[in-house]
């Protein structure tokens, strides 16, 4: 059963055995939710909004003085099971420096992780609500560097 404050904007469609893509959601969350993702990353006095509205796979919306609505698409996650046990991995595209000739690879990396902590902590948190699997892995996979980054 789903969470009542998560909406599936398009069914779970597996692509290929347990791949999962493009999946997209609305969810309903508490500013003292917001609170906490902010507090676990850090992040004191910004606006929790502009934190997360970086970038195009995420979009805040205030409905009220106590509840965002935060709606997403999750690039692409797997189900994958070991010694019986279902979890999940999670993948999300990114195309930050692509237009860099030569992008500096530590701080590209470093960069990618700060910018999305937060956005995938979020997913993460859907995806385990959603399907009740944990979330074993998270990976960015930069196209400008050609290579996945684990959180």
């Amino acid at each position: 059963s789903c969470n009542k404050n998560i909406h599936q904007l398009n069914p779970l469609e597996c692509i290929y055995e347990n791949v999962y893509r493009e999946y997209k959601f609305m969810r309903l969350f508490s500013q003292d939710e917001i609170k906490k993702y902010r507090l676990d990353f850090g992040i004191i006095n910004k606006d929790s909004e502009s934190e997360l509205n970086r970038n195009d796979n995420i979009v805040v919306n205030e409905t009220s003085e106590h509840h965002i609505v935060i709606q997403g698409i999750i690039d692409a996650f797997y189900v994958k099971e070991e010694n019986g046990k279902k979890s999940i991995v999670l993948v999300d595209y990114k195309t930050d420096g692509l237009s860099m000739k030569e992008p500096n690879e530590v701080k590209l990396t470093k960069d990618l992780i700060d910018s999305y902590s937060i956005q995938l902590k979020i997913y993460e948190d859907v995806l385990k609500e959603l399907t009740g699997y944990e979330v074993s892995s998270t990976y960015i996979y930069s196209f400008a560097l050609n290579k996945e980054i684990e959180l």
